[in-house]
């Protein structure tokens, strides 16, 4: 069975940058959510097909991920530190190589990958 579809959770690789909003209740917005993106329409094996999902997680992992921001630098940079996050463990969790060299091939995302792995 070949899965068409991933869906974008941004729980765990943002509870620290939570705790930082959650502890600010007069500064609290919303939580981060979940967004599927479907891949049916693509070929993942091929570098181009890899290079378009990538594209596609990384707009829903940043989408996920905008509630983290509320308008200053350290929200800000919960929000990025969360779509880096998410889109790694998103990667590793379609567990494509074309997608993976992909991503490898952004700045230094092996690690992030690597990291999300183990």
């Amino acid at each position: 069975m070949t899965t068409s579809s991933v869906r974008i959770f941004c729980g765990g690789a943002v509870a620290a940058a939570m705790a930082l909003v959650l502890a600010v209740p007069a500064v609290a917005g919303p939580m981060p959510s979940d967004v599927t993106v479907s891949y049916a329409d693509i070929d993942v094996d091929t570098a181009s097909g890899a290079r378009q999902l990538l594209s596609r997680i990384e707009v829903a992992a940043n989408k996920a991920c905008a509630p983290l921001d509320l308008g200053n630098l350290s929200s800000r940079a919960n929000r990025e530190r969360c779509a880096r996050r998410t889109t790694a463990a998103t990667v590793a969790r379609v567990n494509r190589p074309a997608l993976l060299q992909a991503y490898e091939s952004t700045s230094d995302s092996t690690q992030r990958v690597a990291a999300v792995i183990r």
